[in-house]
């Protein structure tokens, strides 16, 4: 079997799909770009293959491409969690730093424009720190309620994907939460 030009961007395509479940949590535009590239270049690497390869070769690369879809299916969850494990080391000390002004507070829900509607819920040293969060973060809103505290990290209309901060776990089985570390969920 010789490797040519259709079988490299067949691995390749294979490849980035694998890879950018690593970006799912902590950079999802990326994520997004790598899956959608992947997805392009593996199916049309598969396409040359089945057209253009003798019998042989196409039932190798019918077994490798399945086999892809099984391991990628297998490790998809545990490259979610690392990426969100890994956001949530990136960001640890101004995830601890909003968590301790938001559990003192009651329910509600953050934007990085917050100050116009809330700011008489905040110090001046609270407000700072949002503000610092909000710019570094990447988090489009926080959403606060009594049982813990979610950041949305992407979506769209009425789908969020993101992390949430549980300071008991006694509500963790009320939501569909999959644990990262700690008092962190995903």
């Amino acid at each position: 079997m010789r490797f040519s030009l259709r079988h490299i961007v067949l691995l390749f395509g294979i490849s980035a799909v694998f890879i950018s479940f690593y970006f799912f949590g902590r950079k999802h535009s990326q994520y997004e770009l790598l899956l959608i590239i992947g997805l392009l270049l593996s199916a049309a690497g598969y396409m040359l293959v089945l057209w253009k390869d003798k019998k042989i070769n196409k039932i190798i690369w019918t077994i490798v491409v399945v086999l892809f879809v099984l391991v990628e299916q297998l490790f998809e969850p545990n490259l979610i969690k690392a990426s969100f494990k890994t956001y949530i080391d990136q960001n640890q000390k101004l995830l601890e730093n909003v968590n301790a002004i938001l559990l003192t507070k009651g329910d509600m829900n953050i934007a990085s424009n917050f100050e116009s509607y809330l700011s008489d819920q905040f110090s001046d040293s609270e407000k700072r720190t949002l503000n610092e969060f909000f710019k570094e973060s990447r988090v489009a809103f926080i959403m606060k309620d009594t049982k813990g505290i979610f950041y949305c990290l992407s979506g769209f209309l009425d789908e969020h994907q993101g992390i949430y901060y549980f300071p008991s776990t006694d509500h963790v089985n009320q939501f569909p939460a999959k644990r990262i570390e700690g008092n962190w969920y995903y």
